[in-house]
């Protein structure tokens, strides 16, 4: 079954969840970069069974840790499966982006015939070509250009309508029944194509994040025959950023050969040598400062606070701890290592940690840590909040929970 179904049957906690408790032995999780996801995670490893997770991009963008034992991981490389002919190389060809969908297609028409040629083959066994695009309206503009081209295409998208009558598909079509040699999308062919027709990918528009762009990649690479020498081709419209982004991710498949196991799994990790790296004592600010502990430390003493709040009213029925439930499973899902202290039955305190890259740099990496404070106290039939990064959680920007918000210097404690 697939993810999904699995947190919603866990969800309802109906009898096909105790069933699958009392009687699965081993739980098996393609796709396995989605395991450390909050809900999915709560609903695979509510199971309380052995795991076996794959996955072609073990690493994630946020803080969550997979539930891994590193005694049991076993990395096998991109470089090591080209080797042994499991998939093909790739080669990156960098073009200046051209000024309109239908110069894009008739550049990618161009190529597509220099590497193929006519061919001899039927329709349903020519290489195929994947377009990524970034909305449906550009989809639409390739699929117009690639109608005037007179060339075989389907055009793929969630707000699509399989029974259209066009070439316009909600669902993806199943490649073997499917002989349009253009397949044109958004997200919808980043997993689950494993059709080694598929041997270009162009991007008219770019992905922004190295995950995506590896499983885009990922579906021009098939190559069950092993055979030697073929290629994969990615055509880069992008002024070489989706190269730089592939670079990035050769260079860290050269860590997991080199090391033998490695997964870009540092989060908390990080956060914990971070704190770890802190002196005991240090002089600063003219004075001497003990290490800071976001399991010890009392804020009604430490905190220094600005005399400022948001205020709110309460409406019937508030409940602050329920209240601090939903805070603490946003902030759970923001990645925020937090501690929750109750300075007194009005008054909540939360202390978090979180890290960003510097956003001075492009490719490189230097780790900014931030210490953040949220405090929630209840006045009469007001509540007041105030948090150090300046954002309001969702729960309290719901309406009709919260009036427009006032600025007042009131004292926190």
């Amino acid at each position: 079954m697939t993810i999904q179904m699995l947190h919603s049957i866990a969800k309802r906690q109906d009898d096909n969840f105790t069933d699958l408790k009392e009687h699965v032995d081993l739980v098996i999780v393609d796709e396995g970069h989605y395991e450390p996801a909050i809900s999915w995670r709560e609903a695979i490893r509510a199971l309380q069974k052995p795991k076996v997770i794959f996955t072609a991009t073990p690493f994630r963008n946020d803080l969550k840790l997979f539930d891994i034992d590193y005694d049991y991981a076993y990395s096998y490389t991109f470089h090591e499966a080209i080797d042994e002919k499991i998939i093909r190389d790739v080669a990156i060809y960098p073009r200046e982006h051209p000024r309109t969908p239908h110069d894009f297609v008739r550049e990618v028409i161009n190529f597509y015939d220099e590497q193929f040629g006519e061919g001899d083959q039927p329709a349903n066994e020519k290489p195929r070509v994947i377009i990524r695009c970034d909305s449906q309206a550009t989809i639409r503009q390739i699929g117009t250009a690639l109608q005037s081209a007179a060339k075989s295409f389907v055009l793929i998208h969630e707000n699509f309508d399989d029974n259209s009558g066009t070439r316009e598909r909600r669902t993806v079509p199943d490649p073997s029944e499917e002989d349009a040699i253009f397949w044109v999308h958004q997200f919808k062919l980043l997993e689950g194509i494993d059709d080694p027709r598929f041997q270009v990918l162009a991007l008219y528009e770019e992905l922004r994040t190295t995950r995506q762009f590896v499983q885009q990649v990922g579906r021009v690479i098939r190559n069950p025959l092993r055979t030697p020498g073929v290629i994969a081709h990615v055509i880069d419209h992008s002024n070489g950023r989706q190269k730089e982004l592939w670079d990035s991710f050769l260079q860290f498949d050269n860590l997991l050969l080199e090391k033998g196991v490695a997964v870009a799994d540092f989060g908390k990790k990080l956060l914990d040598e971070l704190s770890r790296a802190l002196p005991d004592i240090v002089y600063l600010d003219g004075r001497f400062r003990s290490r800071f502990s976001l399991s010890s430390v009392d804020p009604s003493e430490e905190l220094s606070l600005p005399l400022t709040v948001n205020i709110s009213h309460k409406r019937n029925g508030f409940d602050l701890d329920r209240l601090c439930d939903e805070i603490s499973s946003e902030y759970e899902q923001q990645d925020k290592d937090f501690r929750l202290v109750s300075v007194d039955n009005k008054t909540r305190v939360f202390l978090y940690l979180t890290f960003r890259n510097s956003p001075l740099l492009r490719t490189t990496c230097f780790v900014e840590c931030r210490l953040g404070i949220t405090i929630i106290r209840e006045v009469g039939k007001y509540l007041c909040f105030y948090d150090s990064g300046g954002s309001i959680p969702y729960v309290l920007g719901m309406p009709p929970q919260r009036i427009p918000l006032l600025k007042l210097e009131l004292p926190i404690f």
